[in-house]
């Protein structure tokens, strides 16, 4: 709704209740929702960087590599495709096929 007024008195009580009104909306609801989402948002990212870590050394194993399943199986003995964080297990590459 807006309200004109020409006692400028009015105005600026008008305006600082606005303004007020904005911040109390703010501060009470928009303010503490943002910063849950955030708090989620980095628990996230703290706690899938180990896997993402895992995943980018087993694709450069696998690109160090080029496909040569003798030299994916030497990198992975050798640790850098091992297990990253508690509980996780390194990917399974695939086996040496047998002559």
């Amino acid at each position: 709704m807006i309200y004109v007024t020409r006692n400028p008195l009015w105005w600026l009580v008008g305006t600082l209740l606005s303004l007020a009104i904005a911040a109390v909306i703010w501060f009470a609801i928009v303010k503490p929702q943002v910063d849950h989402a955030n708090r989620t948002v980095d628990e996230t990212i703290h706690n899938v960087q180990p896997q993402i870590n895992h995943a980018q050394k087993v694709a450069d194993c696998i690109q160090t590599a080029a496909g040569d399943v003798d030299k994916i199986a030497s990198l992975q003995s050798v640790g850098t495709a091992s297990r990253v964080g508690p509980g996780a297990g390194a990917i399974p590459l695939p086996a040496p096929p047998s002559s």
